[in-house]
């Protein structure tokens, strides 16, 4: 087996274990509701299992290079690109925001709520932040995020001047007006700056990292290093030692 498709079974079992850590989470916390029981259960083991979506970042940054590395700098390649990337996203976020839908307006869902407003409405079915309300699919928030990055690298498969000036214009508004998601709202500026569009400037490098070829002792020690490092100061400075455990 060569090296690629090792490395893409290794990412396929975090991508995995990311998915558990986050269900983990949101279960655990969900029990504390009194309709499903009214006491949180193990928390103490899940309370980090939210960081599976910053792995998720992290990975469809790689994944997104890693398979449109050669498409950069040709603009004959942008619709294919683009098209990939609408199937890989909208009919599937559609159907489940449309069956949801229905449950909720059949009465189903007692702390459900829907899109109030026009742009609330857009913003749900384009996944475009135009508004401040939340999608009827709750978890869609990490949608308008995969969206804004799916769109810069489209520009950089048109334009690499443009697209590297692109990233790197958001990975320094990212860093400048520093916050997490939902942190300062869930506006279109409070979005598209939040720390967490950096995950996939990360996984970028990680795929040119990978590229590199090696051993990779190297990073895996290194990795190892700031993660631990991270863990032992996440109760100190959340957002910084988040910050560094993603890194």
């Amino acid at each position: 087996m060569n090296q690629h498709a090792v490395s893409l079974k290794s990412l396929q079992v975090g991508r995995a274990l990311a998915a558990v850590a986050v269900v983990a989470f949101h279960l655990s916390l969900m029990m504390g509701e009194p309709r499903y029981g009214g006491a949180t259960v193990f928390t103490h083991f899940t309370k980090y299992g939210y960081l599976g979506v910053d792995f998720f970042f992290v990975l469809s940054g790689f994944i997104i290079v890693f398979a449109h590395s050669k498409d950069i700098g040709l603009p004959g390649r942008w619709a294919h690109y683009a098209e990939r990337r609408f199937v890989r996203l909208f009919p599937i976020y559609w159907l489940y925001t449309g069956v949801f839908v229905l449950l909720v307006l059949w009465g189903f869902g007692t702390g459900a709520k829907l899109p109030s407003s026009p742009l609330d409405i857009l913003s749900s079915i384009t996944l475009v932040r135009f508004s401040d309300g939340d999608p009827p699919l709750a978890v869609a928030w990490t949608l308008f995020h995969e969206l804004a990055f799916y769109t810069l690298f489209g520009v950089l498969i048109l334009s690499v001047r443009a697209g590297i000036a692109l990233f790197a214009l958001w990975g320094i508004l990212c860093l400048v007006l520093f916050h997490q998601p939902g942190d300062a709202g869930v506006g279109p500026a409070s979005v598209y700056t939040a720390a967490s569009n950096l995950y996939f400037l990360f996984g970028m490098g990680a795929y040119w990292i990978f590229r590199r070829g090696g051993a990779g002792l190297a990073e895996v020690l290194g990795g190892l290093a700031l993660a631990a490092g991270a863990f032992v100061a996440l109760p100190v400075h959340y957002a910084v030692a988040r910050l560094v455990l993603v890194l």
